[in-house]
Order: structure tokens, then C-alpha cells, then sequence
């Protein structure tokens, strides 16, 4: 089997996984700060960003920080798994 059809058949066909590994961080995390608004802050996009993300899963990174983003950015984004 391939990287890609393991990957697509196993690992992302759906978002199962991937919210496993959300939910530890979610759960188990002491930062009350947040993951997704701390690597979201570690970004240093200018304004006028064209951003294309790729393997953005289900995109909880944009979603979580949807108000701190700029209306001048054009984001793309993209993920091998339907979920």
C-alpha cells in the first residue's frame, strides 16, 4: 500500500484522528491560553496576505480565530480528508 492510499483509507478518512489528538490537547492542556490562539499569534502575516494552507484539517486553527483575521487576507485552504 502506498503512503497515499494509507493515508486516505487509514489516517484521513475522516476526522476521527484527528479530533483524538484535539481533544488531548483540549483535555490535558495547563495553557488556559489556548494551542489554536497561540500558534495562530506565532503567525506574521502582512496585511494583503494571500495565505494557502495545506493540511489544515478541518480548519479549527482559522475557525478558532476567524475574528483576529485581517478582511484584507485571502485565505485558501486545503486538506487530503473529506472529514
Amino acid at each position: 500500500m502506498s503512503d497515499r492510499q494509507y493515508l486516505l483509507t487509514d489516517q484521513y478518512k475522516d476526522a476521527s484522528k484527528l479530533d483524538a489528538r484535539i481533544s488531548l490537547h483540549q483535555r490535558f492542556s495547563t495553557n488556559e491560553y489556548g494551542w489554536l490562539r497561540w500558534v495562530f499569534d506565532q503567525l506574521d502575516f502582512p496585511s494583503g496576505a494571500h495565505i494557502l494552507e495545506l493540511g489544515c484539517g478541518k480548519a479549527d486553527l482559522w475557525l478558532e480565530n476567524i475574528h483576529c483575521t485581517p478582511d484584507d487576507w485571502s485565505v485558501v485552504l486545503s486538506d487530503l480528508s473529506w472529514g
